[in-house]
């Protein structure tokens, strides 16, 4: 039996028509990191991005928040919209919500992409980074963010996407200090998905950046590079959406 989630409704937007396609935000994003994708997408999907738990104007869940605390809260969105079948394209923890999904209702997903994500677990040593960030946000949140968001871009980008920076900042600055807290503790709780996601019967692919620093991808392509799995890395960071948004584009179009 699927535990209920306390939460009246996640934020969502939709547009088009076909294959439902659910697009996930990451860590201190909202929905709005799509915008640019939305249009293309929506000639070939039903396109539905949604605000996660603690983020954008969808309330924190009253649990753990954990990812299949959030996964759970996604279903309950996509069924309320009648949605049984979905293709999910995750960035960051929008993959391992994702990954939570097929764990909970393996037959009711097509594909996955992840994007600057991972199937894997964390390491002791990033459990022991997000401690140290939750310690950090209790005393000196802006600080933190400020700090956190501008390490995710490429070092010879930043100049560039000064005005990107900005505003991921801002958004960032949005997600509450408890659901800061809850999501990395999520996150660090989180299993490991390798093997399902290698076996699993459903179309994948994972893109990388090249020089993402929270992910090494010449490392995740030896582990997870097989013939049932499409593996692109690209050039950019661990935010590609705005770091090489033309290459996602050619991307996602052919999932």
């Amino acid at each position: 039996m699927t535990p209920t989630i306390n939460v009246k409704s996640l934020n969502y937007s939709e547009n088009g028509e076909g294959e439902a396609l659910c697009l996930l935000h990451g860590f201190l994003e909202d929905k709005s990191i799509w915008n640019p994708f939305i249009h293309l997408l929506a000639n070939k999907y039903r396109v539905i991005a949604i605000d996660l738990p603690g983020h954008g104007k969808s309330e924190l869940l009253h649990t753990e928040n954990t990812m299949l605390d959030m996964a759970r809260a996604v279903h309950n969105t996509l069924k309320s919209l009648g949605v049984e079948s979905v293709n999910f394209i995750g960035h960051s923890m929008g993959g391992y919500v994702a990954l939570a999904y097929v764990d909970l209702f393996p037959k009711n997903v097509w594909g996955i992409v992840l994007l600057n994500s991972t199937p894997e677990a964390d390491t002791e040593a990033r459990k022991k980074l997000r401690k140290h960030g939750i310690k950090v946000a209790r005393s000196n949140y802006e600080a933190l963010i400020s700090m956190s968001v501008v390490n995710l871009f490429t070092k010879n980008l930043r100049e560039e996407l000064r005005n990107e920076i900005a505003k991921t900042k801002e958004v960032a600055l949005t997600t509450s200090p408890d659901s800061y807290i809850a999501c990395q503790n999520g996150m660090a709780a989180r299993k490991d998905y390798t093997t399902m996601f290698k076996q699993g019967a459903f179309r994948k692919k994972i893109i990388l950046g090249s020089s993402d620093t929270l992910i090494n991808a010449d490392d995740l392509l030896e582990k997870c590079d097989s013939s049932s799995i499409d593996i692109h890395i690209v050039t950019g960071g661990h935010m590609l959406h705005l770091e090489n948004r033309q290459a996602l584009e050619n991307i996602f179009l052919n999932f």
